[in-house]
């Protein structure tokens, strides 16, 4: 068959990747992560930029305590001067590289396993507890807004068709005309279709009820029937929300950490987790510009 060398070549580098330590496994998943979405600020991306580097050229490092704590410095750093806007993703790496900082003191690879499962859990629980006590999000406001005026999201659904061609640039001048300076307008309709807010409703809901059943899987015991759905339910988020938002950072953190979690013996799972991370990727394409050379 045409498909059975890609397989076997597949097959083959899952297979000398398995045999790696869990915390060289996470290494090699974390580190490049560090390089590409660590804070732009320059005394946190140098230094951490350069460990990262040094801990993918030197396998001694990668098991050195003092190594993760050194990168747990630098993240925690650019956290702590830019507390307010710093990404979600720039914490939960943080806190990643800490677990991977205590497992090498305590040589305990499989706890890393745990810590991977429980973060992956709390990391949703916690964002569906804002999106329950978050009027603008439930009611639907916050993803009406954003996808007609965000143009990381807009791009999208002129690709999609979710959104007329000339909507946006309608619905920017409407804007625009509402909140001027010298406006005595005091609203102004918004080109949409019939569609459109059922659409955002679905996103919605769809939203939720699948971030709280991958919590509900992953702080299961992972022994439980209903824990077994967390990797199926994970990787059907990482495919289908970044597709259309543009948190990549955020979702190659939590692929890294379901790979590293998944057992070795399922390793069809952890293949399709790393066809996620690196589908994600591909996920950064400037879509509005192809966009609006395509409805041009």
């Amino acid at each position: 068959p045409i498909l059975a060398k890609p397989i076997r070549v597949v097959r083959s580098l899952m297979a000398a990747f398995d045999r790696l330590g869990t915390i060289e496994q996470a290494a090699f998943l974390t580190l490049p992560l560090l390089m590409l979405y660590v804070e732009e600020r320059w005394y946190v991306k140098i230094p951490v930029v350069v460990l990262s580097l040094a801990g993918l050229l030197f396998s001694p490092l990668r098991k050195n305590a003092f190594f993760w704590f050194a990168l747990v410095c630098f993240t925690t750093s650019g956290l702590y001067y830019n507390w307010a806007t710093a990404d979600n993703h720039k914490y939960l790496i943080t806190y990643w590289c800490l677990a991977i900082f205590f497992v090498c003191l305590s040589a305990s690879e499989n706890a890393l396993k745990t810590s991977a499962r429980y973060l992956i859990g709390l990391a949703f629980f916690f964002a569906v507890i804002w999106k329950f006590i978050t009027p603008d999000f439930i009611n639907g406001d916050f993803f009406e807004y954003t996808f007609l005026f965000d143009e990381r999201f807009s791009g999208k659904l002129k690709l999609f068709g979710a959104l007329a061609p000339d909507a946006v640039d309608f619905n920017l001048l409407a804007r625009d005309a509402l909140t001027a300076y010298d406006s005595r307008l005091y609203e102004v309709d918004l080109l949409t279709n019939q569609q459109w807010s059922v659409w955002v409703k679905g996103v919605v809901w769809w939203t939720v009820a699948l971030e709280g059943l991958i919590a509900l899987c992953f702080l299961l015991p992972s022994r439980s029937r209903l824990a077994r759905l967390g990797d199926v339910c994970l990787i059907l988020f990482l495919l289908s929300t970044y597709l259309i938002a543009p948190v990549i950072g955020f979702g190659s953190i939590i692929a890294t950490m379901g790979i590293i979690q998944c057992n070795v013996s399922r390793w069809k799972t952890r293949l399709a987790y790393i066809l996620a991370l690196l589908l994600l990727q591909l996920y950064r394409l400037p879509w509005t510009s192809i966009a609006d050379s395509m409805f041009q």
